[in-house]
């Protein structure tokens, strides 16, 4: 999460496989990023905006668009209860964009986030931030240590959905939660060490941002 000058809080997270609860999961960590303002005692007219993130590797909604956006509104005169709450989904695979010509910049990110080697190449050479993720991936993809913490994180993966179904199959929600939890942990904080970018972190590891930040900052304590 961060904060804009203007006081917004922004989450931003990636995703790359959905469940059943989704929606709600993501309105509980729209409902903690809000409330955290009240940990600074401010009065309510103090509060700012709060705006949940998340570019999805999945179909998640039924409308075709690839971006959705969420307020808290009257539906049956669409009158705006209020402004602080809104939540964006953005679904790469409704993403049908065969030439960078005529697209703006969110779609262009995007494109970046989507696309292949040689598609990031070409938005690279568009823009200065564009070209300096773009080395930044490069760079840790060359390094024989991050390879190795993706290739554990896949290992994990794996190992995780066998988890998954012992946990149904014995009862063991809790135990499998904390393993995973300790696992994703030693994956962030070893590659945080390395002066990684949180950004990088979630989009190499498939942990959400909000737990690599979440993560990074327990540990500072």
């Amino acid at each position: 999460m961060f904060v804009t000058n203007q006081g917004q809080q922004i989450n931003v997270e990636i995703q790359l496989r959905s469940h059943q609860a989704f929606p709600e999961r993501m309105l509980m960590y729209w409902a903690k990023m809000y409330a955290s303002q009240d940990e600074s005692g401010k009065d309510y007219i103090q509060l700012n905006k709060a705006v949940q993130i998340v570019i999805a590797n999945f179909k998640l909604l039924r409308k075709a668009h690839f971006h959705s956006m969420f307020q808290l509104i009257d539906p049956e005169d669409g009158t705006v209860f209020s402004d602080h709450a809104e939540i964006h989904v953005f679904e790469l695979p409704k993403l049908q964009i065969q030439q960078l010509q005529g697209t703006d910049a969110l779609e262009k990110w995007l494109l970046f986030i989507k696309g292949n080697k040689q598609t990031k190449e070409a938005l690279a050479m568009e823009s200065s931030t564009m070209k300096e993720a773009f080395e930044e991936i490069q760079r840790l993809s060359q390094d024989p240590k991050t390879r190795a913490i993706a290739i554990s994180r896949e290992i994990h993966l794996k190992d995780q959905r066998q988890r998954e179904y012992d946990a149904m199959e014995k009862g063991m929600k809790n135990g499998r939660d904390e393993a995973i939890a300790e696992r994703d942990r030693e994956i962030v904080l070893n590659m945080h060490m390395k002066q990684t970018a949180p950004t990088v972190i979630a989009e190499l590891t498939g942990i959400a941002l909000d737990n690599v930040m979440r993560i990074i900052e327990s540990n500072a304590h």
